[in-house]
């Protein structure tokens, strides 16, 4: 599953399409009301997920929505950023992550 990072997001957010290919149901998971860019609150519900990511496979909170505004998914940094050192290439358009030790 792909997901853009965003260094503002405190948590990564999905939409609940993703959730049901999980098997999750997104509705019992932690509500937890969003507010967003333009003031909007959206209602999300928080999972611990298993992910892998640059070869480490760990358990992180993924915050469900059926109402996200955006067409792709969310990497926040909340159980990620403090596990890599995370590089961003602008001229070359790459992302790197390093796992910490």
């Amino acid at each position: 599953m792909r997901a853009y990072v965003d260094t503002g997001a405190s948590y990564s957010l999905f939409h609940a399409k993703v959730a049901e290919i999980l098997g999750l149901d997104v509705e019992k998971g932690i509500l937890y009301e969003l507010v967003v860019g333009d003031g909007d609150i959206l209602k999300v519900y928080l999972h611990s997920v298993t992910i892998s990511l640059a070869g480490k496979e760990f358990k992180v909170t993924i915050g469900f929505s059926k109402n996200i505004g955006v067409g792709f998914n969310i990497l926040g940094r909340k159980d990620i950023f403090d596990k890599f050192v995370i590089c961003f290439n602008e001229k070359d358009k790459e992302i790197s992550f390093t796992p910490r030790e």
